[in-house]
């Protein structure tokens, strides 16, 4: 009798312990990931091997932020030069402006000394300077012959008398370009230029 009853027992404490060691299994409980997922990572997070299109956005920003040159023209004139000092200019502004008082010497003064004439900007200008005072003395040899001969007969006279201020024209353009040659400016002389180069003084 007590073999019986020590028997159902013994078999309820077996099934209680096998019971106990099995995990509980909750419906709607958390699944199981797949390989190389992460617990709360989707699968779509997973590196795809491409960089993100992120990294390119600070050079396309820098490019987009660089300002662009400006077309028009650079800070150096063609008619310019950076390699003028003042003794430069001023050399060149007397080669014109001192013919007035002593008409072809500046510049042949700038043309026979040495350290004037290895100057560019000094040569270019006096070789202009010496053709223009050429220029303005065959001018004025003409202009007071025909002056002369105007005021000599009666019928001209007063086309003489305004003849007389075109007599101050060479001056006039002298000043001009000494100016433009103090400040330190490359220009051309109509048919001067043109002529030195062709007899290729200025090469």
């Amino acid at each position: 009798m007590n073999d019986e009853l020590k028997e159902p027992i013994k078999d309820d404490i077996e099934q209680n312990e096998t019971a106990d060691e099995r995990p509980d299994i909750v419906e709607g409980g958390p699944t199981l990931a797949a390989p190389g997922e992460s617990e709360g990572t989707p699968a779509s997070a997973a590196p795809t091997g491409e960089e993100p299109s992120d990294a390119a956005q600070p050079e396309e920003h820098a490019e987009a932020t660089e300002e662009p040159e400006p077309a028009g023209e650079s800070l150096s004139s063609p008619l310019m030069s950076t390699d003028i000092d003042e003794n430069d200019r001023t050399w060149a502004m007397l080669a014109y402006i001192g013919q007035i008082i002593l008409p072809l010497i500046p510049p042949i003064i700038i043309l026979m000394v040495e350290p004037n004439r290895q100057r560019p900007f000094q040569r270019y200008h006096a070789l202009h300077a010496l053709a223009l005072g050429i220029a303005a003395a065959i001018y004025e040899v003409f202009l007071v012959a025909l002056i002369v001969f105007f005021l000599s007969s009666g019928i001209l006279f007063c086309l003489g008398l305004l003849l007389i201020p075109t007599l101050f024209l060479p001056f006039i353009l002298a000043i001009w370009y000494g100016i433009q040659a103090y400040q330190g400016r490359y220009f051309e002389i109509p048919g001067i230029t043109p002529f030195l180069r062709q007899q290729r003084f200025l090469d």
